[in-house]
């Protein structure tokens, strides 16, 4: 079941902050959840939560309606942790019935963390719902980011070293994009969905969603690309290695209790993590349907794949779903001429090889069009079976060249990048060893017993403050005999031994063997006085 409609009011719709009061106290507030797809896995990992409002008079509203006037309300706050905790109470009936770990995406204002309210309030609720903090996603406009105060900057890395997850929503819009991501190390890019849909059309919206799905890349983040509405949106995504995606593609946004089935759902909807390419597809593009039937009897019995297309909008949907070698194109098409169409497909897609074939010939727009790269070769109508067949070999030769030569360069930067991924991973991990040492001893330091490490040869391996001040001038340094009257503390390991110190003052010994495949197989003791 999807969510209900939304509806919008016919007049201009200004709430005003007692309505927000008023909305929060009698629990008019709605969520609503998007599945969230891993392209690489090819199934669903988690859910966006979207704020509905079920308004008394209007009825059901989205945060088109109400949102910036929430935003710039004292009610904003409060709000916000209803709806981090409403969500990760449904995150956790959620995953009872999932085998892999999901995670929710809540939208918060970046003004909220000018207070040291929110955090707290979220780690409380991932422990009280038995959550790791790395299923939750604070998701954080992209034009608030500027005007974040260093204070708010700091609660947000606070939070990230607990390993709550932070991501940049409608990533690409604003001119600050490149420094916010400087100042706060995020874990996704959220790709405005504006991009993605223009992305099959527009040169330059597909090379922006390009640049952030490899700026994502460069930085250890994951991309998600918004609004995939069609299959062709999604396999353009894949294509370009976009990380994950969401929209409607995979289903509407639905209640709580229906989100298990919504995530099924859209499962479903993502290829596999390998998308299969047959050896050699083919597109033709003809605004006359009998001439692209003669064209596939021309080609029966070949080894190529052939898709036809009657005009561009369909020709570039074709071609972002399927991994399209060749494309033919006719030169005198109503909406577009062939020349202009494939200068476009060069643009989009550089390793196609690109042929006219067409009765029409304006020697200009052709010979400009070949003179620019976008023509590799200029068929006339009617065609010769074995002069197109041949045409489209050599085609084929040249592209399965640069797939190669693509491939192998890809192999070698993900090595080079797996190998990267290493060292930091093996420098992290001794980075925290380092400080699990310091800390230790410190906490050892700090300990008012005296605590004392002796290894299996009898010498002094570590002693605490408390130690040292115990010893006094017997104190040995570390790797030397430990004193006479802890000397046999080494043979009796699980005892609790009487010991007299040089002034006559008697303790007790607490011996604890270390692990015997240790290899110092040695002893801590801890030495407290003995009781009068």
């Amino acid at each position: 079941m999807t969510s209900p409609e939304l509806f919008s009011p016919a007049s201009p719709f200004i709430p005003a902050g007692t309505e927000f009061e008023a909305a929060t106290q009698t629990g008019e507030w709605r969520l609503v959840y998007q599945p969230i797809a891993c392209l690489q896995s090819g199934r669903a990992v988690g859910a966006e939560a979207l704020l509905r409002w079920q308004h008394p008079q209007f009825g059901l509203l989205s945060p088109a309606s109400f949102i910036e006037a929430l935003e710039h309300s004292p009610w904003i706050e409060d709000v916000t942790l209803w709806v981090m905790r409403q969500a990760l109470a449904d995150l956790a009936h959620w995953q009872d019935a999932c085998d892999h770990r999901l995670r929710v995406a809540v939208n918060v204002p970046v003004a909220l963390f000018e207070s040291d309210r929110l955090g707290p309030a979220l780690l409380q609720t991932l422990d009280q719902h038995e959550l790791s903090p790395l299923q939750v996603e604070l998701e954080l406009n992209e034009r608030s980011l500027g005007s974040a105060s260093a204070a708010a900057i700091r609660r947000i890395e606070d939070l990230r070293q607990w390993g709550v997850q932070f991501a940049i929503d409608d990533f690409g819009t604003c001119a600050s994009s490149l420094d916010d991501v400087s100042r706060l190390p995020v874990d996704t890019l959220k790709i405005d969905l504006r991009f993605v849909q223009a992305a099959l059309h527009r040169r330059a919206d597909a090379a922006i969603c390009r640049t952030i799905v490899e700026l994502a890349r460069s930085i250890g983040a994951r991309s998600v690309a918004e609004g995939i509405e069609t299959r062709g949106q999604l396999a353009f995504v894949q294509a370009i290695g976009c990380s994950e995606a969401q929209g409607w593609h995979f289903g509407r946004p639905v209640a709580a209790a229906d989100l298990p089935a919504a995530l099924d759902q859209a499962t479903r909807q993502v290829p596999g993590p390998t998308r299969p390419a047959p050896v050699r597809e083919v597109l033709f593009i003809d605004d006359e349907e009998n001439v692209l039937r003669a064209l596939r009897r021309s080609l029966r019995g070949s080894s190529l794949v052939v898709h036809v297309a009657t005009d561009p909008d369909e020709a570039f949907e074709l071609l972002a779903q399927h991994t399209i070698g060749v494309v033919v194109a006719d030169q005198r098409m109503p909406a577009m001429i062939g020349s202009d169409f494939l200068g476009r497909v060069h643009q989009l897609y550089p390793q196609t090889r690109r042929i006219v074939l067409s009765g029409y010939t304006d020697l200009q727009s052709v010979t400009d069009a070949i003179n620019r790269g976008y023509i590799s070769k200029f068929l006339t109508k009617p065609w010769v079976d074995v002069e197109l067949l041949q045409a489209l070999e050599s085609a084929f030769v040249e592209v399965e060249t640069l797939r190669e030569n693509e491939r192998l360069r890809a192999e070698l930067q993900n090595s080079n990048r797996r190998l990267a991924e290493a060292l930091d991973a093996n420098v992290h991990r001794l980075n925290l060893g380092e400080q699990a040492l310091r800390l230790l001893q410190q906490a050892m330091s700090a300990l008012p017993i005296p605590v004392l490490g002796i290894d299996g040869h009898g010498r002094l391996a570590m002693a605490n403050d408390a130690a040292d001040a115990l010893l006094g001038a017997d104190s040995a340094q570390l790797g030397e005999p430990v004193p006479a009257w802890l000397s046999h503390a080494s043979a009796h390991a699980g005892a609790a031994l009487v010991c007299c110190t040089p002034d006559g003052r008697r303790h007790r010994a607490h011996v604890h063997q270390l692990d015997a495949s240790d290899a110092l197989r040695g002893v801590v003791v801890t030495v407290l006085p003995e009781a009068a």
